[in-house]
This record gives structure tokens, sequence and C-alpha cells, in this order.
């Protein structure tokens, strides 16, 4: 019993037919108008046709007994890697012959552009258009016409000295003096003088008419209208400028004052500097006598605070009041010191200011300690400050600790690291 096989398009089979191993295949056929397709075993250049083919139904190959084994079927197409070497050289060499074409194009190109550059140079080039006179007025064209046919006419009759020259001579002044209204009975004289004799003399007053007639023509030109035209034209811009001439003159009147006050400008300009100098260095006083002043103020407030046990303890701050007002009297005398002596007063007045606070330490000092109690450096600058409101610096307080205690006014003793300070003779406060 023979086994059926299915097979596919394209694949390797035995042909039940003779045998042979060939290829699946589906070949059509033209017959009467019609198509026909079969499956066929093609062998090389034969093929065997087996049967009707049919859209998407395989064949179903019988295999006779003791036929050869069909061989492996071969895959389809090249290898991989082949493909892309070849696709590789394809696209190399369409680039080569791209850029081939592009060389050749390029060449062409320029080839093309030289055959033309001097095909354009062999063939001739067009004259410049002459000058028009269209840009003139209709006027000054019709009259240089004129002008230029009868200078040909003079010209021809000189050249050609005929009776028909000199009828076209005449035919030209004619109109001329009828359309233009140019005398040209000289110029014709001197033609029909010159058809006469042909002489020298004759030919140069032919030449001076004619240079007569050009200039009656142009001088007859009617400008007269125009003139008038420009003047109406320039008027209001005449009067503009009149008008602008009298209010420069106007403004130079004015000015006049102006330029002629320099000097009374630069000596208040002067004067200006010199007080804003005095200003400056009268500043810094007037503020130090305000801060006198509030300084005044506040301790005046504090000795009326004070109760009357407190008031002859309070001895040296009254003093020190004192001496404030003072200072600020003399203060407000020396503002009107001059500029070369407030160097060394200022100086003095630092002086008299630096005793004065060293002596007024002393006191307040001596007014804390009259009770006859010891007290530390920091008790002292405590009280001075919360009885007087007066704040000390530790250096200052020690100073004037150490220059009483020098003295003898006051005594100190040391309990254990602390040292304490009373008045001399005075005992221990409880």
């Amino acid at each position: 019993m023979q086994k059926t096989v299915e097979k596919r398009r394209g694949t390797a089979a035995t042909c039940p037919r003779c045998g042979q191993i060939g290829s699946l295949e589906v070949a059509t056929f033209k017959a009467g108008g019609r198509e026909y397709r079969y499956w066929v075993v093609r062998h090389g250049t034969k093929r065997c046709i087996l049967e009707r083919y049919e859209e998407g139904k395989p064949i179903r190959l019988p295999t006779p007994p003791g036929a050869p084994l069909p061989l492996p079927s071969q895959p389809e197409g090249e290898p991989l890697e082949k493909k892309e070497e070849r696709r590789e050289k394809e696209v190399l060499e369409k680039k080569e012959r791209r850029e081939e074409r592009g060389v050749e194009r390029r060449e062409e190109g320029r080839e093309r552009e030289e055959r033309e550059e001097r095909r354009e140079e062999a063939e001739p080039q067009p004259a410049p258009a002459p000058p028009s006179a269209e840009s003139y007025p209709k006027e000054l064209q019709r009259r240089a016409w004129y002008a230029a046919k009868v200078a040909s006419s003079v010209g021809a009759l000189k050249e050609n000295p005929t009776r028909e020259n000199l009828e076209r001579l005449k035919s030209t002044a004619a109109q001329i003096t009828e359309r233009l209204g140019v005398p040209t009975a000289d110029l014709l004289e001197a033609a029909e003088r010159f058809l006469e004799t042909k002489s020298e003399t004759a030919k140069i007053r032919l030449n001076e008419c004619l240079t007569l007639v050009v200039c009656r023509i142009f001088s007859s030109l009617p400008l007269g209208d125009r003139r008038g035209k420009a003047k109406e034209v320039l008027a209001p811009l005449v009067t503009s400028i009149n008008a602008l001439e009298q209010r420069v003159a106007a403004l130079e009147g004015k000015l006049e004052p102006l330029f002629s006050s320099n000097d009374r400008v630069e000596a208040l300009r002067q004067r200006v500097e010199g007080l804003e100098g005095k200003l400056s260095a009268v500043t810094p006083l007037a503020e130090a006598v305000a801060a006198l002043d509030r300084k005044v103020d506040g301790l005046a407030e504090k000795l009326s605070s004070l109760s009357e046990s407190q008031r002859g303890e309070s001895l040296s701050v009254e003093q020190l009041a004192t001496a404030v007002a003072e200072e600020v009297a003399k203060r407000v005398s020396n503002l009107a010191v001059s500029p070369s002596s407030r160097p060394r007063e200022e100086r003095k007045r630092r002086e008299e200011r630096g005793e004065r606070a060293e002596r007024t330490i002393r006191e307040l000092v001596l007014a804390i300690l009259s009770d006859g109690r010891a007290r530390t450096r920091v008790e002292i600058e405590r009280e001075i400050e919360g009885r007087f409101g007066v704040r000390l610096s530790a250096g200052s307080l020690s100073g004037r600790l150490s220059e009483l205690s020098r003295e003898g006014l006051v005594a100190k003793e040391k309990r254990g690291k602390v040292w304490y300070w009373r008045l001399s003779g005075g005992g221990e406060g409880q």
C-alpha cells in the first residue's frame, strides 16, 4: 500500500510519474482564453504535470515502493551572512554610482556654463539706449527741435548751395516765424547772399545769422509764469524765515543781561561755598550741644526725684550738672571763634573735659562710699549707674579707686579672693 505525504510549493519531492526527484511548483497554462493552474514537478528544464491546483490545499504525493527517499529540503534563499554581505556590496555600488553621476552632472553643468559664457561673449551686446529728452519741458523740447531743424537746413545749404536747399530753408524759417514768432528775415537774406556769391564772407555772415536765430528761439521761451509761480511758492517760506530771525533777535536781547552778570553769579557761588564750609564746621558742635542739653535734662530729673536725705550725698551730682551747664555755655560761645584758633581751643577743651570727668568719677565714688560700708568694684559700679544714671567702664573705675587709695581717701582689703573698698577710717557695713 502506498503512503501519501503532504507537500507544499517550493519543496523537493519525488515525482510519482517518473520517479525522479525534482522541485514541486505550480505552473499556469493558457488555453481557449482561460488560465489553468497545475501542480508540477520540475526536473531541470522538464516538468511533470501532476494534478489541478487548488488555493490553500496542499498536494498529497504517493511514494512508490522502492523509490529513493527524498532529499532533505534545502533552505529557501541564501544564508543571512551572505545576504548582508551582498546588501552592503549593493549599497556601496549604488553610492559609487551616485557619486559618479554627481561628478558627471557637475562637469556637465560647468561645461554648459562655459558654453553659455562663450556664446554671450560672441553675441554682440545691445547698444545703450540713447538719452531721452522726455525729462525736459515740452516747450523746451519743441523749440530745440526747431533749432535743430533750421541748423540742419543751413548745413545742407552750405554743403550743397542749390535753389532747392534754399527753398527748404525758407520753408523751415517760415514755420519758425509763424509758430514761434521768431523773425528770420536776416537769415534768409544771408542765405540768398551766400547762394549768389559762395564766398567765405557770406558763409561767415550765414553762420552768424543762424546763431542769432537760435538765440531768439530760446530767448523767447516763456519763463515768466514759472518765475511767478516760484515766487508764490517761496513767499510763505520767506515770511517764516523773517519771523524766525525776529524771534532770534528777541532772545539774544533777553540773554544779553544774563551773560553780562557772570561776575555776580561767580561771587554768589563763592559766598555759598564759604557758608557751606562754615556750616559743616558748626554742625558737629551744634549736635554736641544738643546731646549735652539732653544729658543735663536727664540729670535734673534724677536730682528732683532724690529724697532730702540723699541730697547731701548727691552734692557731687549737682556739681556735675553745674559743670555740664558751664560746658554747654562755653561751647555755644565758642561757635563764633575764628577757624584759625579753633583746633587749639578744641584741644584745650578736651583736656579740661577729661580732667572734669576724672574729678566727677572720684566724687561719685566718694559719694557711694560715704555711708562707711565696704563694697566691691562691681557693687560700686552698679550703685553709680543705679543712683546717678552714669555708666562707667571697669578700667576707668579701677583707675580712680587706685588713685583714691594712693591719696589715702579710701582703703581696700581682701576677703578671700575679692577686694573690698571703703572710706578710710570707716567701719565695715553689716
